[in-house]
């Protein structure tokens, strides 16, 4: 049974930039579009958009979870083991940003991968 969540309930945001090898924009684009196939079939999954810059040559993906425990499923889960390794080959990542609380094992992971992690300090989501 799936769950349905509002955005406001959303409590860990990635925010996760790429530059696009030029030789490989194509491939890029259609591995983007898998990863979001992939990761659609995770129920604590709320928001996974990219969004690319208009030459193409870079992009962002923003994320967001419903719990540590989603956090923690896509991470260690096949988007990240399978597909992730492909993406390193044809993009680099040039920024790596989490907001939340993912939870101390996730946060593990995440600081292994390189991501800066910023605890909540103020302010709501409606």
């Amino acid at each position: 049974m799936r769950r349905e969540y509002s955005m406001a309930q959303a409590t860990v945001w990635f925010v996760v930039d790429y530059a696009v090898r030029a030789p490989h924009v194509a491939e890029f684009e259609r591995l983007a579009k898998a990863m979001c196939e992939k990761t659609a079939e995770e129920p604590g999954t709320l928001v996974y958009k990219w969004h690319v810059s208009r030459d193409r040559a870079t992009a962002r993906l923003v994320e967001s979870y419903v719990d540590g425990k989603a956090v923690l499923a896509h991470i260690t889960g096949p988007v990240i083991r399978d597909l992730v390794p492909r993406m390193d080959m044809i993009a680099e990542v040039t920024g790596f940003e989490v907001y939340g609380e993912p939870g101390p094992e996730a946060a593990a992971v995440l600081a292994e991968l390189g991501a800066a992690v910023y605890a909540p300090l103020a302010g709501f989501s409606r």
